[in-house]
């Protein structure tokens, strides 16, 4: 992607409404399936949930500058990735499950491919 992309978290309630923090994206983390069978978590390659044609992508936690995670698929930031349990925000570690934690080295690399 040759936009870079900004954190679009916000606030919004009845009473008020912030802007978008618009912070930069600093990495990203894949979401790893509680079940070793499914792997990392993919979806429809579309944000906004529609099958369109099956094209689907796997998906990921992003932080940005200001600690606010969201998902969003692979494509959507050209951030660094970095391997599970290195994302932190507000000081809540995203633990991976006890499969992967129990997997070798190498089949935790064929897993990130």
């Amino acid at each position: 992607m040759s936009e870079e992309r900004k954190c679009p978290v916000f606030h919004e309630t009845s009473l008020y409404k912030s802007p978008p923090c618009n912070a930069k994206i600093l990495k990203k983390e894949p979401i790893l399936s509680p079940e070793m069978i499914v792997g990392r978590l993919y979806g429809p390659k579309d944000i906004r949930g529609g099958r369109t044609g099956g094209d689907d992508a796997f998906y990921y936690l992003y932080v940005c500058e200001n600690d606010h995670t969201f998902v969003r698929p692979d494509w959507w930031a050209d951030v660094p990735v970095v391997l599970p349990e290195t994302v932190s925000a507000l000081g809540i570690v995203n633990k991976a499950p006890k499969w992967y934690t129990k997997l070798p080295k190498e089949e935790k690399e064929k897993i990130m491919k």
